[in-house]
């Protein structure tokens, strides 16, 4: 659905969420849009690209300084202010709802966003080992976890963000935009 959404130009809008929206998600956002503009995705807007949280312990709060430095030595900047998810705006605004977690994918079910379309983001990541089971955004598996490395040092803003990368192309090449 979402390829084809693609092959007719239509803008996929796509939502990162994490817990507090200063750290994974705008992350996320960041690399995306740095990747979609590199390949003229943002003008005409072929992806609609946002973040949000779960809890509202950050809104307005620019993202975690240690997201923007780890992005910059990649070559990604980006601009935040967080927020927190707005179910009925953004369940209805967004094609894909990216958790960054299974607790965040579930806190996100429990507030009634779409199960179909709110899929752990780094089920995108052509590196992760699958079980042959797996349906992207179901199932359990921690391999699909983004890890909050919000308590830990920037080695773990490091590793989040090669994750996160793995799993834009991922999600580049299936909407059919790589």
């Amino acid at each position: 659905m979402l390829a084809g959404r693609a092959a007719t130009r239509q803008p996929i809008a796509v939502l990162f969420v994490c817990l507090g929206n200063i750290c994974r998600s705008p992350l996320a956002k960041g690399i995306l849009q740095h990747r979609a503009a590199q390949r003229g995705l943002l003008t005409p807007p072929r992806l609609v690209i946002d973040s949000c949280g779960t809890g509202n312990w950050h809104v307005g709060h620019d993202a975690d300084p240690r997201s923007h430095m780890i992005a910059q030595r990649r070559g990604v900047c980006f601009e935040h202010v967080a927020r927190q998810v707005d179910v009925e705006v953004d369940g209805k605004r967004f094609d894909l709802i990216l958790p960054m977690d299974e607790r965040n994918r579930a806190d996100l079910l429990d507030l009634g966003l779409p199960a179909e379309r709110t899929i752990l983001y780094r089920s995108f990541d052509p590196t992760c080992t699958h079980l042959p089971e797996h349906d992207p955004g179901h199932g359990p598996s921690h391999d699909m976890n983004v890890p909050d490395p919000y308590y830990g040092g920037t080695e773990g803003f490091q590793t989040v963000f090669d994750m996160l990368d793995a799993a834009t192309t991922g999600l580049l090449q299936r909407l059919s935009l790589a």
